[in-house]
């Protein structure tokens, strides 16, 4: 039978294949024959097989299991009744199962082979895994080294070839793409983009036309934007990330400047941008507009904000099928006045779904909310300090089209836009005055002010301005309800929008209230400063920030002057209060190091809440840090356990230090805290190279320093830090769902999971706070429970459980804890071996 061209459109498992059926489920091969293979390899999604009934044995899992698949007629259907990819070459070899008819392949399916991987089916990608398993079972045969392919080539085109029938990309059109910024479904995605592009582009110079705007959007849907979590300013409320991304020349920390690896991997998208605002504005206001990047936003809102590294005017347009989304602009905005404290009615409502909008992005927008499925937008502008970009990264960007402007083409699209004139507290007036007497009449009306008051009060919002417009309205109503009066206005000269700490400068009677409490305030203070006590004034009387001041120095006061009370007993604290007591005192005790110079350092003690309301606190934690000093100072000879213990004692022996034994507790050997040494070496994940190394270094020396047996905690620590292997997903999803009560969202990994554990324990009734998970208990869990195959057993599922279970819901441990077991709480494996040399070549 002849082989067909393409693949079948009613095969059920092109959109939906089912799970076990994946090609990564198979990983161990047992002695089957090649020949078994071979003839498995040729078969097709419609290719005719029989199953002998009754083949298997009753009352076993593989009896149920081929009593449903072995009703089907052909692969396709088998595969889809739950038939695993190795049942077919078991079968064929046991007699089980029968070719009976329908197309096959003139040869085994060999995907390094294959011309057009997009016409594979999604049978042909599972069968085609034996590839795989066929070139690792010839690498280590008879043959040697050299015998047969490579198992890692096929494996990488086993890869290439998923993607190309997903996303419908040729695989030598995919780009290489960047595994740091760019997962290898946005490689296939965005590379089907740009061949798209390259489609448009070619027909529009065969036609002579211009690039349309559907054209655009056609690109924009294939096109993958990438989450971003660095563009906070237009987040929306309650949102941690965005879709969006800039292309073209970006501005990066340190001053940098440099092209984006679009520019390289995908330069037909940005031609066709280009080429798009080109033809759009041919006859518009933004004729010959030059630029140095684009940002691409996806599904969001941009809340209110301003941009800060743009330089002059931007063009905005917005595509897709949704309804609202318009931009709302405020085009007389200087950046004097709070973003919060502008009027919605003197906002511009923008369509930017149907025109192409010419604006000053430095000036505040926002945009509405919409409804729909989809809505992208594209910002075309010029990136601050782009006079510095380097001769080969202007070449770049003006090889795929970019318009690369000179200061002379940016003052130019800046005088197309008439200077911003403010929203400030004189506007209203201002606009009232000039329609009466005009330009000339208004600067007479400013001249005549001048003789008034020193500076005309076009002054603009402050921050807190509405919580301070509030105090004084109260301040004057119970002044005037003692004196009997009734609360005067403030005077005429002051305008009625006039707030903040400029109302106080302008000599409004509602501040004589505050003013006068805060001049009886500094006088008490000189009355009742006691000898050597160091007081602050306030830095404006009347101000917030001096009130919130003055009643901060009026406790301290009182405190000095009244006797010093007992400290509360332990019977006397709540037990929910001692159990957080002494979960602090457990996590303050793991915190005692050394730093890599061998100076002292001083355990960072945390008093208890019941005990932090006395006058001896002060005096007991220099006490205590001045023992704690003394004791390591005459440690350094006899090594960290002397160490570690005379810091013990000496804690122990301070008087009404409920957290000594706790803390003595958790320096024991192998019984490390695990929250304080996840974050410790995740924040040293922080740095690079050198940097790294020596953070992870201070980290673990610290570890030993407080551990009495520092082999041990070394050996647990390096446990967490450089696991074997991760846990599988599959059954941390599940271990999670099972802690905590909240079903399990497929599909998550990395931080996403672990903050979902996070807000599951936080919403879980009843949970209690124990005590806190040692090094020893999540290492030993952690090589119990990660790595195996992907069927883990349920065992290892509830030990999980049990663990995660365990976590404290205060604090961050259940998070740093799910992050570990992913094996991604500490820096990368490298630093973590440049680690291991250093302190060994150093001991």
């Amino acid at each position: 039978p002849s082989v067909p061209s393409g693949p079948s459109p009613s095969c059920p498992l092109r959109q939906s294949p089912p799970r076990s059926a994946s090609p990564a489920n198979f990983d161990i091969m047992p002695g089957y024959k090649p020949e078994s293979f071979s003839e498995v390899l040729r078969w097709l999604e419609d290719t005719e097989i029989q199953y002998v009934p009754e083949g298997k044995k009753a009352g076993t899992k593989s009896y149920d299991r081929y009593q449903k698949y072995s009703q089907a007629k052909t692969v396709a259907a088998a595969l889809e009744l739950g038939s695993k990819p190795l049942d077919f070459v078991n079968d064929f070899e046991k007699r089980l199962l029968k070719r009976v008819g329908g197309p096959v392949r003139d040869a085994p399916l060999d995907l390094m082979a294959v011309e057009d991987t997009t016409t594979l089916t999604q049978t042909d990608l599972i069968l085609g895994g034996f590839n795989y398993q066929l070139a690792k079972k010839e690498k280590g045969g008879e043959g040697g080294d050299d015998a047969g392919k490579d198992p890692e080539k096929v494996r990488e085109a086993l890869r290439k070839a998923k993607l190309s029938a997903k996303f419908g990309v040729k695989v030598e059109d995919m780009a290489a793409g960047v595994g740091w910024a760019e997962s290898p479904s946005m490689v296939a995605s965005r590379s089907r983009a740009n061949v798209e592009a390259t489609k448009i582009l070619e027909a529009v110079a065969a036609e002579g036309r211009k690039v349309t705007a559907e054209e655009v959007l056609r690109v924009l849907r294939l096109w993958a934007v990438k989450k971003n979590s660095d563009r906070k300013n237009v987040m929306p409320q309650g949102a941690t990330w965005v879709h969006s991304e800039t292309v073209g020349l970006l501005h990066c920390s340190g001053g940098r400047l440099i092209a984006t690896l679009h520019t390289r991997a995908y330069p037909k998208v940005l031609t066709l941008l280009c080429q798009w605002l080109k033809d759009d504005q041919e006859n518009g206001p933004a004729k010959d507009f030059q630029f140095t990047s684009i940002i691409i936003n996806s599904s969001y809102s941009a809340k209110r904000h301003r941009d800060h590294l743009n330089v002059g005017p931007s063009c905005i347009r917005a595509f897709g099928d949704y309804e609202g989304g318009s931009l709302r602009y405020w085009p007389e905005d200087d950046r004097k006045t709070n973003l919060e404290s502008l009027r919605d009615e003197d906002a511009e409502v923008l369509d930017v779904r149907n025109t192409t909008v010419f604006m000053d992005g430095n000036r505040a927008h926002e945009v509405e909310a919409y409804s729909g499925n989809e809505r992208f937008s594209l910002v075309f502008f010029t990136s601050a300090s782009f006079q510095k970009t380097a001769d080969d990264v202007r070449e770049q960007l003006v090889q795929v089209g970019i318009p690369f402007p000179d200061d002379d083409a940016v003052a130019r699209t800046r005088a197309l836009l008439p200077a911003p004139r403010g929203y400030g507290i004189g506007a209203d007036e201002m606009k009232d005055s000039t329609k009466k007497v005009g330009n000339k009449g208004k600067k007479m009306l400013l001249k005549k002010e001048e003789g008034q008051r020193k500076k005309p009060l076009f002054a603009t919002g402050f921050l807190f301005n509405k919580v301070m417009a509030a105090k004084r309205a109260k301040e004057s109503e119970a002044a005037s309800s003692k004196s009997g009066t009734l609360p005067t206005k403030a005077s005429g000269t002051v305008p009625k929008r006039l707030v903040g700490l400029f109302a106080l400068k302008a000599g409004g009677s509602a501040s004589a209230p505050l003013k006068r409490k805060a001049e009886d305030a500094v006088e008490n203070r000189e009355e009742k400063k006691p000898a050597g006590a160091k007081l602050r004034r306030p830095l404006m009387i009347g101000g917030l920030l001096g009130k919130i001041q003055a009643k901060q120095q009026q406790q301290q006061l009182r405190r000095q002057d009244s006797p010093e009370p007992s400290s509360p007993s332990e019977n006397s604290t709540p037990q929910p209060k001692r159990a957080r007591i002494e979960a602090a005192g457990a996590a303050a005790g793991t915190s005692l190091g050394l730093s890599s110079s061998g100076e002292k350092t001083r355990l960072a003690k945390k008093e208890p809440r019941a005990a932090a309301h006395t006058s001896k606190a002060s005096s007991t934690e220099s006490a205590g840090a001045s023992k704690l000093s003394r004791s390591l100072h005459t440690s350094k000879a006899s090594g960290p356990k002397a160490a570690a213990a005379a810091t013990m004692n000496s804690e122990s022996a301070e008087e009404g230090d409920t957290t000594a034994p706790v803390a003595a507790a958790a320096l024991g050997g192998g019984g490390s805290n695990f929250l304080a040494f996840a974050m410790s070496i995740s924040s040293a994940a922080n740095y690079e190279g050198a940097a790294a190394v020596t953070e992870l270094a201070k980290a673990l020396k610290a570890l030993t320093c407080s551990s009495r047996d520092p082999e041990a905690s070394i050996r647990h620590a390096l446990t967490v830090l450089a696991p074997a292997s991760p846990a599988v997903p599959r059954v941390l999803t599940a271990a999670i769902a099972e802690a905590f009560g909240e079903p399990a969202i497929p599909g998550l990994s990395g931080e996403a999971l672990a903050a979902k554990a996070f807000t599951d324990q936080q919403r879980k009734r009843g949970s209690r706070q124990g005590q806190p998970l040692t090094l020893e208990e999540v290492a030993t869990t952690m090589a119990a429970c990660c790595g195996g195959l992907d069927e883990a057993s349920k065992v290892t599922e509830q030990r999980l459980a049990q663990l995660l279970g365990r976590a404290q819901s205060e604090g961050m441990e259940v998070y740093f804890l799910v992050r570990a077991l992913q094996g991604k709480v500490g820096p990368s494996q490298e630093v973590v071996y440049g680690t291991m040399a250093r302190m060994i070549t150093c001991a």
